[in-house]
């Protein structure tokens, strides 16, 4: 079994992975009305997560999705 991709935090320049969760909070694509697909087994959820820590705030700073079609412009 392959693991999935981790979430990325970033908290002062050092970079972390996000291996486990307990407790609910976190973003999903499903939040800003994007459905993310399976594509392999290393990115079973369909989405990779980047948040940084500033200001004592966590900030969602990146978001990679696989999606079934491309994305209409939000313009």
């Amino acid at each position: 079994m392959t693991a999935q991709i981790p979430d990325k935090f970033v908290l002062n320049s050092e970079n972390f992975s996000l291996i486990g969760l307990k407790g609910q909070g976190l973003f999903k694509p499903e939040d800003f009305g994007i459905v993310p697909h399976f594509t392999c087994t290393a990115c079973w959820r369909g989405y990779v997560m980047r948040y940084i820590f500033t200001d004592d705030q966590l900030i969602l700073d990146g978001m990679r999705v696989n999606v079934d079609s491309p994305l209409k412009s939000m313009e």
